[in-house]
């Protein structure tokens, strides 16, 4: 599935090893940082339209967004912080990001469905997966977007 970056905004309204110094240098070439910078809101998204369900009948998915959010969520267990101090915690936070996904199935009555990930990968490519659920998926650029397959 190839998804493109889209505004923050735009994407939400749809809806948000050795040490420190070693893992920083490592990851500066990597394409998780380079996707998904720190500090920074950045969504990829698609929605698929009725004519490509159709020529895809086997396809449930009709639409996935996959982004990360700097915004605050007061609903959340962890303490709530305002969102100056999101981006400053973001922008410390070394190895692994943890992103969100998004997905519309198109049989759920419009029912969005949301996870969280964490994600950790190398120049070309970077895996996404949640613990205990078994499952994951790879991801690498694809033209101006990205190609995400499980």
């Amino acid at each position: 599935m190839s998804i493109r970056k889209h505004g923050f905004l735009a994407c939400a309204l749809v809806i948000a090893f050795s040490g420190p110094a070693a893992a920083q240098e490592e990851e500066a070439g990597s394409l998780l940082l380079k996707t998904f910078p720190r500090g920074e809101e950045v969504c990829y998204g698609r929605v698929y339209d009725a004519a490509h369900l159709a020529r895809h009948p086997r396809q449930r998915m009709s639409a996935f967004h996959f982004f990360k959010s700097l915004t605050p969520d007061p609903l959340k267990e962890e303490g709530y912080r305002d969102r100056k101090g999101e981006i400053a915690r973001d922008r410390k936070e070394a190895g692994a990001r943890w992103l969100s996904v998004l997905v519309r199935f198109k049989d759920t009555q419009g029912k969005l469905y949301k996870q969280e990930v964490e994600c950790q990968g190398g120049p070309d490519q970077f895996y996404c997966r949640r613990d205990c659920d078994g499952g994951g998926f790879l991801v690498r650029p694809s033209g101006g977007g990205l190609l995400v397959k499980p």
